[in-house]
């Protein structure tokens, strides 16, 4: 699989939000999301880092064209290119929230996800209802194999608090993994401001970590 790592240039210059997710008012600098996708046609894989080369090739063509593309015009490009292929993860942030705004518009039956780990706060989860009340966009809840009280208990407690690696892989990086599995595409929101290495990210990319 490959990604497109969609790369808002400047997150936003500034929002009002009539809401916590209204967006009708919105006044924004592009900065950094990600999307990414995984070609079935192409077959042929380099051993280095698992990218077909006709591939390669289209990544580093198309991060170049959308560069400095509006959001909607990355999302159309996205939606015509991988069609029901492409997905998207969001943890209901604001630039999540934004994302959404914008496929609302150009592909609003993208498949949408969250990784619901057991330990989100009731608020964020309430940002679901609200995105599905004013876009239609029913977010589906990615969970782990075990609950929160099976998993804690097991651990002897929240394995978070000692072993917090461990707790994302087993709780974000495996559900993770099935959600995106048959996938071509997916979008998730990362900032330049981040980290380093996100700052360095392109709009189209390839995601070794995923194979996607």
């Amino acid at each position: 699989m490959l990604v497109i790592n969609s790369n808002l240039a400047e997150l936003f210059d500034q929002a009002n939000f009539c809401d916590s997710i209204n967006l009708c008012m919105i006044r924004f600098g592009l900065r950094r999301w990600r999307f990414q996708m995984s070609p079935e046609a192409l077959t042929r894989v380099s051993p280095s880092n698992g990218i077909p080369p006709e591939l390669a090739v289209e990544i580093e063509h198309q991060a170049s064209v959308l560069d400095q593309a509006e959001p909607e015009v990355i999302l159309a490009w996205a939606a015509q290119r991988f069609g029901s292929g492409l997905t998207m993860a969001t943890a209901f942030g604001v630039e999540g929230c934004l994302i959404l705004h914008f496929l609302s518009k150009v592909a609003p039956a993208t498949r949408v996800f969250n990784l619901d780990t057991g330990y989100q706060f009731v608020q964020t989860l309430l940002v679901r209802d609200r995105i599905r009340q004013k876009y239609g966009i029913d977010v589906e809840l990615v969970r782990p194999a075990t609950t929160v009280a099976d998993y804690e208990r097991e651990h002897g407690g929240p394995l978070h608090r000692h072993r917090p690696d461990q707790c994302c892989h087993d709780r974000k990086v495996i559900p993770l993994r099935r959600a995106v599995s048959g996938y071509s595409a997916w979008i998730s929101g990362i900032r330049a401001d981040e980290t380093a290495h996100r700052a360095r990210g392109r709009v189209v990319q390839w995601d070794a970590k995923f194979g996607l």
